[in-house]
């Protein structure tokens, strides 16, 4: 059982992923700016939400603080809550949310609809993983 705010978590998350997938089933060329706005910041509240479950895994588990949103996703390798591919995914991740935070103009926005449309399931998969671990070890923010 979760609670009602890690439940609004789960909901804002579904959303995103549902935006996501229909913003990434069309080339950037066919998105309007508005639609083209809502990917880069969608993509970047779905790593905010990952993120910030990792840290409070870290933080029920009592482990060592990390510095960098690098280091929540090297910490959850580090004690096998994700494996290394899963936790080299998440690092990949958070760069790409690092560039479209401190990059924004530069952001490709064709390379960016690709990335969505190849990676989403890897997220998702990413989201259910810490989601059961959670669950498994009673931690709820």
């Amino acid at each position: 059982m979760v609670s009602p705010r890690m439940g609004r978590r789960i909901e804002k998350f579904r959303r995103i992923v549902d935006r996501l997938s229909y913003l990434a089933s069309k080339d950037a060329g066919e998105l309007s700016d508005i639609e083209l706005d809502a990917l880069e910041r969608n993509v970047h509240v779905l790593v905010e939400i990952l993120v910030d479950m990792g840290n409070h895994v870290i933080a029920g588990k009592g482990w060592e603080r990390a510095t960098t949103y690098r280091d929540v996703a090297r910490i959850l390798g580090k004690h096998k809550v994700l494996s290394n591919d899963e936790a080299r995914l998440f690092e990949g991740l958070i760069g790409l949310r690092n560039v479209l935070v401190h990059l924004y103009a530069d952001v490709d926005l064709d390379l960016l609809v690709k990335i969505v449309r190849n990676e989403l399931s890897s997220w998702v998969s990413l989201f259910n993983k810490l989601l059961e671990y959670m669950v498994r070890e009673s931690i709820d923010p």
